[in-house]
């Protein structure tokens, strides 16, 4: 009783660092252009526009943006709320790892502070959050999945619903399952099949998936399709996503950072290779054989979604909710492991087997180890250096007052002929509408306070002249966010008529793992007033 009472002592201790290390390296994360466009769907559209139409085009289920309402209808403020709701699945996935997992002491503990599970889908805000704790959900249901097969579906609903990796593993999962099912001989008649009621339960989550998969597909106007138009397979993506993906999760860095790309070579494969087969071969080792098919399937999928479908750097994480999964339903399946069914059969592993067990230790606590410090030193750049210019520049525009001033942003270009896309304004200018109850940029969404978001639509020929011509008539804009296009919209002004007055900073995501990432050709970007409103406001001109 003692000893169990100093272990759960250990999973307290544990549990409340992990909430105040949370708290505190939250409150000096900036949000992003990600975290922005969530909180602003969710604060701008409304449901049925959340639903049905901008899955389209944000690419995966709208659950994020219906949890993400309601610390908006409760009139919380934009980084409590956001921060809050991600803080919550968290922690919640923490507290489970740490009292509910059946995995060794040193596995549970090492879990929760992983760079992906704390940082990149913690203390930056996103549905991954949501993802993870939809695994566990399916973890701790796996083991009474054919006595209690309802709660098991239920978690793999879940898990569609966080996003589309979701889907992906959930078809995966329910793969495996209904491998076991069907070669596992669970019917001898069709009456039986007929009456089985897990057989019912497949057949509604695969309604629920194909009715998901449909909600998300992207619309013919979509950026994802207009962009990729023309493009075949991303060879590159597709070569990371086979050999460095999994590696990246646990030891290796092969991505730099969000636009730093993967510089895929015969080296990064054959070492990313390397390092996987040693990891496959760790969980292989210390797997039960018919649990191994729950990895493999999933991470197949994922693989070939990532490579052909679509990947960020962010999303080789996902890989690691598939870890968990394994380990914890090998750890709470008293069957032998691959290992002790080879000490049995095969002399050399009969002899060196202990010798095999403690280097697979080992080398286990290493790579749950290195997210460890990921962490740490993430944790430590992002309290010293901004992750996003936004809450800099909302202080300075509210400290002189320029927010009551007409405000314009820059615009991207499209990634296919370079055109300007008049629909998606600078990610730095998004990033600072979250703050406001109303939309201050001029033209973001038109100025519209319901379209303060950014659509991912492309616009027609038709839609760009009517855009214009609604922007033009705004008038000369007081302040610009960046390099504004001023000859596309006026005949009469040109960016000579605007003076620098502000240096926004850190314009693009800065942290990645243990680096502080810098763009090559300048991490910044300025904000200009309009000349002839320099000496009422008495600002200094930069040079």
């Amino acid at each position: 009783m003692e000893k169990k009472r100093k272990s759960f002592s250990l999973e307290w201790i544990l549990f409340f660092t992990f909430v105040v290390a949370y708290v505190l390296v939250t409150a000096f994360h900036e949000p992003w252009f990600d975290e922005a466009e969530a909180w602003q769907i969710a604060k701008c559209a409304d449901l049925k526009t959340i639903f049905f139409v901008n899955p389209h085009y944000e690419g995966h289920p709208p659950l994020w943006h219906v949890f993400l309402k309601i610390p908006i209808l409760l009139g919380v403020s934009y980084e409590v709320g956001i921060k809050t709701l991600a803080g919550i699945f968290s922690a919640m996935s923490a507290w489970l790892l740490l009292f509910k997992s059946p995995m060794p002491k040193w596995m549970r503990c090492l879990f929760p502070f992983g760079y992906f599970l704390f940082y990149q889908y913690g203390v930056i805000a996103r549905p991954y959050c949501m993802l993870f704790l939809a695994m566990i959900f399916v973890s701790i249901a796996f083991a009474k999945r054919n006595e209690k097969p309802v709660w098991f579906v239920l978690s793999l609903v879940f898990l569609c619903f966080t996003s589309a990796f979701g889907i992906v593993l959930a078809g995966g999962i329910s793969i495996a399952w209904v491998w076991e099912l069907v070669f596992g001989k669970s019917w001898k008649s069709v009456k039986e099949f007929v009456a089985d009621r897990r057989v019912w339960l497949l057949a509604g989550l695969l309604i629920v998936a194909v009715c998901l998969i449909l909600s998300i597909l992207p619309a013919k106007n979509a950026t994802a399709i207009v962009w990729k138009e023309g493009k075949t397979v991303n060879t590159n993506q597709l070569l990371y996503a086979l050999c460095m993906l999994l590696p990246d999760c646990f030891l290796t860095s092969f991505y730099a950072g969000y636009y730093a790309g993967v510089d895929v070579t015969f080296g990064s494969i054959l070492l990313g290779v390397l390092v996987e087969m040693c990891i496959m071969g760790t969980l292989i080792l210390f797997s039960s054989k018919r649990h191994l098919k729950y990895f493999f399937i999933p991470f197949l999928l994922m693989v070939l979604f990532t490579g052909v479908v679509y990947g960020k750097t962010h999303h080789a994480g996902v890989a690691v909710s598939l870890v968990l999964l394994l380990l914890w339903i090998n750890y709470s399946d008293k069957k032998p492991i691959v290992l002790e069914n080879l000490q049995e059969k095969n002399g050399i592993f009969k002899k060196y087997g202990d010798s095999i067990k403690r280097v697979a230790v080992i080398y286990g606590v290493v790579c749950l180890s290195v997210p460890v410090l990921w962490t740490v030193v993430a944790s430590i750049n992002e309290i010293c250096v901004p992750y996003s210019q936004a809450r800099q520049t909302v202080s300075f525009l509210k400290e002189t007052g320029l927010e009551q001033e007409s405000i314009f942003c820059g615009y991207s270009q499209r990634k296919v002929d370079g055109e300007i896309d008049y629909n998606l304004i600078d990610s730095f200018g998004l990033e600072i509408a979250p703050y406001y109850t109303h939309n201050v940029i001029g033209n973001l969404g038109n100025g519209e306070d319901n379209k303060a978001y950014i659509t991912h639509m492309v616009l027609s020929k038709e839609e760009i002249d009517k855009l214009l011509q609604d922007l033009k008539a705004k008038g000369h804009p007081a302040l610009l966010l960046g390099t504004v296009p001023l000859g596309e919209i006026f005949d009469d002004i040109t960016l000579a008529e605007y003076r620098p007055i502000y240096c926004m900073e850190n314009i693009v995501p800065s942290i990645w793992k243990m680096n502080v990432y810098k763009k090559q050709d300048g991490n910044y970007e300025f904000v200009y007033l309009r000349k002839d409103l320099l000496d009422q406001y008495n600002l200094t001109v930069l040079s």
